[in-house]
């Protein structure tokens, strides 16, 4: 009867103890589920971060070629503005210089024309006394010849006059020519001007607006790393 009853007192200590190696296997187990887990989300959580890096490090690559690209804009819109405004002021400098000549040609033609008159009017007044002189038909012909040859030098004289006046109407032409052609010049780089100084202005701003972006890229790149 003793041995009956210590055998129900072993099998129960067997199954206790089986309990307990069951219950800290369960438990080591759990552990490790959790460990498992742990690791999955901090595993998440590191590629999460590398992604971010990584279009963040996209990011500032592309606001950095954004803004270089910007710029060379700017430099070409601040370049060619300064030489439409050089050009300009060159093409208003030859505008007064044209309108200087034109008076100076002008001025010339006036001389000239007076130039003429006087000349012309001394022909006539040779012409007209060797016709009326008393000795007419009566010279001989070294007195002929020399009074035919003053009155031709008279007449050369005149002729050369009025193609002086011609000579200098010519260059009152060409002046004004030229004064109409630098005006022209003038007109149109006012107007290039005007839509250079915009574009220039467009330009800065969007260059400002991509380096902006460009710092604020940089930053979070830098941050995201």
């Amino acid at each position: 009867p003793a041995g009956a009853a210590a055998a129900p007192a072993e099998s129960d200590a067997v199954a206790a103890r089986d309990a307990a190696v069951t219950a800290r296997v369960q438990a080591l187990n759990a552990r490790v589920d959790t460990a498992h887990a742990s690791e999955s989300a901090v595993s998440g959580r590191t590629a999460d971060a590398q992604d971010a890096a990584a279009e963040a490090a996209r990011d500032l690559a592309d606001a950095k070629e954004t803004y270089y690209a910007a710029k060379a804009r700017r430099d070409a819109a601040t370049t060619l503005l300064k030489n439409l405004k050089a050009e300009t002021s060159g093409h208003a400098s030859a505008v007064e210089e044209a309108t200087k000549d034109i008076q100076a040609a002008q001025s010339a033609v006036a001389d000239a024309k007076k130039a003429a008159e006087e000349a012309k009017a001394k022909a006539e007044k040779v012409e007209s006394e060797a016709k009326a002189a008393d000795e007419m038909g009566d010279e001989t012909p070294e007195e002929a010849d020399a009074r035919a040859h003053e009155v031709a030098e008279a007449a050369e004289a005149a002729r050369v006059a009025e193609i002086q006046v011609a000579n200098a109407e010519t260059e009152v032409a060409t002046a004004q020519a030229a004064a109409d052609k630098a005006k022209l010049l003038v007109s149109n780089h006012t107007e290039a001007l005007e839509d250079a100084e915009a574009d220039a202005a467009a330009a800065a701003t969007e260059s400002a607006a991509a380096q902006q972006a460009y710092v604020t890229a940089a930053a979070r790149e830098a941050s995201a790393r």
